[in-house]
């Protein structure tokens, strides 16, 4: 992985084609696992998408029951940040959250710290669930809550752009 992280690239490319990256990914390649699915998007603030929706990604991320860490990263020779629209951050740190991942925001040489801090809160998630003894009174809700210093509780939801 670090030997990726060294040979990252910006390209000229006026955008990237993230939304339809991750929907091939969801799609093709998540459809048939099992265990846990994590999709790190690692992008410059200059994502497109050529036919495929925000809404259309973050359903596909629910379906496959994927995590979803964006890293928007900076360089010095990269100026697509300051371009960018702030509601594509916006988009990037609902999707996160909805799945149940974390948004990142990191200069170019930080790169590392980020997918270290993904792949450390992969080992530490655990998965709660219950049956409700009378299903029939419609939603339930469960509420977490822990009680030390640097424990938080992240969890998927479901929400529509």
């Amino acid at each position: 992985m670090s030997g990726a992280i060294e040979r990252v690239r910006v390209s000229n490319v006026n955008g990237s084609g993230m939304y339809d990256a991750i929907a091939r990914v969801t799609q093709n390649y998540f459809a048939g696992l099992k265990g846990r699915r994590a999709v790190i998007a690692l992008v410059d603030g200059m994502v497109t998408g050529r036919g495929t929706s925000a809404q259309q990604i973050l359903d596909s991320l629910q379906k496959s029951d994927s995590f979803f860490y964006p890293i928007i990263f900076r360089t010095d020779s990269n100026s697509a940040l300051k371009r960018k629209k702030p509601v594509l951050i916006e988009i990037l740190q609902i999707m996160a959250e909805e799945t149940g991942g974390r948004f990142y925001k990191k200069d170019s040489t930080k790169l590392k710290e980020a997918f270290q801090a993904i792949a450390e809160g992969l080992k530490y998630q655990y998965l709660l669930g219950f049956y409700p003894r009378n299903n029939k009174t419609g939603a339930t809700r469960i509420c977490v809550t822990v009680d030390r210093d640097g424990l938080f509780v992240r969890s998927k939801k479901k929400l529509e752009f």
